[in-house]
This record gives C-alpha cells, structure tokens and sequence, in this order.
C-alpha cells in the first residue's frame, strides 16, 4: 500500500516474493498452487461472513469468538491498542538508541519513518540527535 503496488496482480506478488528472498520459481508455483488457491477461498469465505466490505480489513483475534475488527488504513496507535486489547499480556520488544534503529531496520528490511517513530517514541518529523 505505502508503494501503491496492485498486490492483485501476479507479476506484483512474484516481485514482491523475490525482493523478499524466495527462490522464484518455487514461490510462483507456491502462489500458484492448489494450497494457495484453497487458503485464497477459505479467506473469501470469512471475508464474506464477517460482511468485509472494505479494505484493508484487519481482523484480530486470538481463541473463541470475541475479536476486533479494523477497518481501512489506520495509526500505528490503532493497531498497537487493538493488539493491546486482544493480548493484554504480550510484552512490546523494545530497542534504544541509534543502534537499537539499525537493529530494527536490520531485522524488518524496509520501514517507515512513521513506524520507527511510533516504536521508539520519536516525534514524527524530529531526527534523533536534534
């Protein structure tokens, strides 16, 4: 979304698998499997009972019924409460400093400055050492 990318398209997701790491010719025949094709159609049919009409749509939940449900491009803030709410007691990983950046960009491969903002309480459009 942030690259305006259709994710709709193959060619976009074999880019996407690629740039990611995978082999290409056994991430196409993955994506193009009868596995994936089955995990697409379970999603269309949750899509279609939970009335998702919308997207994106970020349902979270961890056993049972109860769950929250996101609807559109939201904040960090509204994913990180959300995820607060369904798991009160997961613990946040947090790094410090500008090695703790490097760390977290290391281990992510591409970020926003949004969300390195958010998760290490930095002003949005402050740079650190200002």
């Amino acid at each position: 979304m942030l690259e305006g990318r259709d994710v709709s398209r193959t060619d976009v997701l074999l880019d996407l698998g690629v740039a990611a790491g995978a082999e290409p010719a056994a991430f196409e025949a993955a994506l193009q499997g009868p596995e994936a094709t089955a995990a697409f159609r379970d999603d269309l049919t949750e899509a279609r009972y939970r009335e998702v009409r919308r997207f994106p749509t970020l349902v979270l939940h961890r056993s049972g019924p109860m769950g929250l449900v996101l609807v559109g491009c939201r904040p960090y803030e509204a994913l990180e409460e959300a995820v607060t709410r369904i798991a009160p007691d997961l613990q946040p990983r947090r790094l410090e400093g500008a090695a703790g950046l490097a760390q977290y960009a290391a281990d992510w491969g591409r970020v926003t400055a949004h969300e390195l903002a958010a998760n290490f309480g930095i002003a949005f459009g402050r740079v650190p050492g200002d």
